[in-house]
């Protein structure tokens, strides 16, 4: 995806850990960027952090999503996805790292729709403003591929993008996932924690 964002943010749990290897890489172009969510929270102002704590947002795939796993797998496979996951999911703005603690930023440019309680010309401004905020060069780290790389990231603490900077050449990698769990609000301070642990996995193609 050539926007922020974290892995099945739509689904009521997102990956623990996420594993990229390239299997074609362009010969200009195809980097992979990663953006700090808990940098970005510092990066807004104090009343606004205070005012997003307890607010929660929806995600859903988007009809962009669904034409890219029509494309890949197939229409059944399209299907099926959408009567899973096509409602969404509400998700806390600002969440708790579940190993830390850590409050997070947690939106991203990919999935997230609307803040709840908002009307639509606010919850879009308001969104467009906290997206940028990951775009900041001092919390964003860019890697061009080489044969070999592996990259491993916390998908809690981060999100992700694959700019559309290579055409008309091909880049293809290989991603998996480990773990699962459900984002959580901040409930106590100090040391709030997440949600329990799962156990899904993932594998496919990016």
């Amino acid at each position: 995806d050539s926007s922020f964002h974290t892995d099945y943010s739509f689904n009521p749990e997102i990956p623990d850990v996420a594993v990229l290897r390239p299997l074609v890489i362009p010969p200009v172009g195809g980097a992979t960027l990663w953006s700090d969510a808990r940098a970005a929270l510092e990066r807004l102002d104090g009343d606004l952090v205070d005012w997003l704590r307890g607010r929660v947002a929806h995600h859903d795939m988007g009809p962009g999503f669904r034409r890219e796993m029509e494309a890949r797998f197939g229409t059944e496979v399209a299907d099926k996805l959408d009567a899973r996951f096509g409602a969404g999911y509400r998700h806390p703005i600002v969440a708790a790292h579940p190993r830390t603690g850590d409050e997070l930023l947690f939106v991203n440019a990919g999935f997230t729709r609307h803040v709840i309680g908002l009307p639509t010309d606010r919850s879009d401004a308001l969104l467009s403003r906290l997206f940028e905020t990951f775009t900041d060069p001092s919390i964003t780290f860019s890697r061009s591929w080489r044969p070999g790389d592996v990259a491993v990231w916390d998908e809690h603490r981060t999100v992700h993008r694959g700019p559309n900077d290579f055409a008309p050449h091909e880049r293809r990698l290989h991603r998996c996932t480990a773990g699962s769990r459900r984002p959580m609000a901040c409930t106590a301070e100090p040391g709030c924690q997440g949600g329990p642990a799962g156990g899904r996995s993932t594998i496919g193609a990016s």
